[in-house]
């Protein structure tokens, strides 16, 4: 094999996209990549197919919950996970976190290839990591979209962050982390912005009354004092 290309759109939990494409020497058995490709299958498997132009091309895209992504590609190459977790802050409000473990066995730790990563999530603020025993990350222009991930995306979908590498080796992990941190910040202000204003009229309420109270009791005092003078 020469090199592969996998991609991935992340949405939420329960949708992320994957594409595959595997590249062959033309000099490779068509038979036995044949039944490579039958290999490709599953509910959220579609889209398998073998080309070739110079050389053999073997790809398939998927898509689905992070479960059901889960469950096909185990069975397609053991090792492989992915999973889905998330937690709840005071101060940064939802969090979640997506792990997708790729190990391809390809019987070869010199292989090369590259994993795009993009999310098209409603997070706020977003991080992305791929580790591998050897990678090298290629410098993108955030939310614009290269052909593979173009080629995953739906409808009016706005590219939140993206994140390519170089891999070498058949085994590498990508996590992201995504906040809500902007959103509850937001909403929370919402909340408390009244709650706020009303508690400073209210003070100046109570401000402006004792005030009030402390000059009538002056002006009383006063005129008291005026009418012990007139009496004398």
């Amino acid at each position: 094999m020469r090199k592969y290309e996998i991609a991935e759109v992340y949405k939420n939990k329960n949708d992320i996209r994957r594409s595959f494409s595997f590249i062959f020497s033309s000099v490779c058995n068509k038979r036995e990549l044949a039944k490579l490709k039958e290999a490709f299958m599953g509910s959220t498997v579609s889209n398998v197919s073998l080309d070739k132009e110079d050389d053999y091309r073997l790809s398939f895209t998927q898509k689905g919950t992070v479960d059901q992504c889960d469950a096909d590609l185990k069975k397609i190459w053991k090792g492989s996970s992915s999973s889905y977790e998330t937690k709840k802050t005071l101060f940064r409000g939802q969090t979640s976190g997506y792990t997708g473990k790729f190990r391809l066995h390809l019987n070869n730790k010199k292989a090369k290839g590259t994993f795009t990563f993009a999310s098209v999530s409603k997070d706020s603020s977003v991080d992305i990591s791929v580790t591998a025993d050897h990678s090298k990350n290629i410098k993108m222009a955030q939310n614009v979209a290269d052909k593979p991930i173009s080629a995953l995306m739906e409808g009016d979908e706005a590219i939140a962050s993206i994140h390519k590498v170089e891999l070498t080796g058949d085994s590498f992990t990508v996590n992201y982390e995504g906040s809500t941190s902007g959103h509850f910040l937001l909403n929370a202000l919402k909340f408390l912005l009244p709650l706020v204003l009303l508690l400073v009229a209210g003070i100046l309420v109570y401000v402006k009354q004792n005030s009030v109270l402390y000059w009538l009791k002056r002006t009383k005092e006063k005129i008291q004092e005026q009418l012990k003078k007139f009496q004398r």
